[in-house]
């Protein structure tokens, strides 16, 4: 089960791949939102996906007894009773999941002892601490059962015709052969993750005084980061999910906040630039290599309370610029050392 934000859905592959090697044999269903089965399309990590908009997982309305469907929730428990699971994990620490791992009928429900609920489990997995990545979150679920395996860290593909749309819209936007394309998505899941417009504003001047360089600023579903537009020579594009992981899987880098289009980023090998809380980094910093983590010293924020957007005011845009100054030159010696 992983019904939360899009970047949360790619942390969750890796611990995927695990359950393809450990149990090969197994039909391996996911309870997700409606955009997990548009990150995992092509995939052949799950072999079915069941989607539902839980109410809690919603940035708004969240405690509006309206967005509880009640009869929704009854033919969803029908369907979850229906296929007879043998296992089914969650890794949220969260006691409303664990009520769903139990009214799931599930035959073993592997999840933390931690938050409440611990008795509907038939596995728990001792809680130790938060302060760490997401990844080890999921990687202890396999405790149980032998423990993580040497497993390839697993890449998101994107489909024939959604490549060819990808490098026919940068085409169509004046990328020549040999430029680089840097993609920008200033957008997050919520206010404190972003980073100000203005700073990525100034991060793509100076990078456009470097010539030989092209910004592609994608907007998110609302439009935000359209305004990077008015700056000459950068385009601008509010794609779907599909279309935007296409995109990035053509960049030389994305530079952004702790959001979802930077998993999605890392995900089809796309080194990344972003911009994070100090708490954040050390749980959601993008999985693999050649990725940048830029936060401030501290967090400025009151004790217990959520982070605030100004506390990324400690992130100067030096370090942005240079971070992706880095990027592009190891990607050119790179492809000097394999003659691309």
């Amino acid at each position: 089960m992983e019904f939360w934000n899009i970047g949360d859905v790619v942390l969750a592959t890796p611990f995927l791949a695990q359950l393809r090697a450990i149990f090969p044999d197994a039909k391996i269903t996911l309870l997700g939102q409606p955009h997990a089965a548009e990150v995992l399309e092509n995939s052949a990590l799950v072999d079915e996906i069941i989607t539902f908009d839980f109410p809690w997982t919603s940035a708004r309305g969240r405690y509006d007894p309206r967005r509880y469907d009640r009869p929704a929730l009854r033919k969803l428990f029908r369907t979850l009773r229906g296929r007879k699971f043998d296992l089914a994990f969650e890794s949220r620490m969260d006691p409303r999941a664990k009520i769903v791992l139990a009214l799931s009928g599930a035959r073993r429900r592997v999840a933390y002892d931690y938050g409440g609920c611990d008795w509907l489990l038939t596995d728990s997995v001792p809680y130790e601490s938060l302060d760490r990545h997401r990844l080890e979150d999921w990687t202890r679920m396999l405790d149980p059962f032998g423990g993580a395996r040497n497993v390839p860290v697993p890449r998101l593909t994107v489909s024939r015709s959604e490549a060819s749309w990808a490098k026919g819209f940068l085409a169509l936007n004046g990328v020549r052969p040999g430029e680089r394309v840097v993609a920008v998505h200033p957008g997050a899941s919520s206010p404190h993750k972003k980073w100000p417009l203005e700073r990525f504003a100034a991060v793509v001047s100076e990078m456009l005084s470097w010539g030989g360089v092209r910004i592609i600023a994608i907007e998110d579903p609302q439009g935000y980061g359209a305004e990077l537009a008015s700056i000459a020579g950068v385009r601008s594009v509010r794609p779907s999910l599909r279309q935007m992981l296409a995109l990035l899987a053509e960049a030389d880098v994305l530079v952004c906040n702790d959001s979802g289009p930077m998993h999605l980023a890392a995900a089809v090998g796309t080194p990344t630039v972003g911009v994070f809380h100090p708490h954040a980094a050390r749980e959601f910093a993008a999985f693999g290599s050649g990725h940048h983590v830029l936060k401030p010293a501290e967090e400025r924020s009151v004790h217990g309370s959520a982070p605030q957007a100004d506390a990324l005011l400690g992130v100067e845009v030096a370090s942005v610029v240079s971070a992706v100054n880095t990027v592009l030159s190891e990607s050119s010696l790179a492809r000097c050392a394999t003659g691309s």
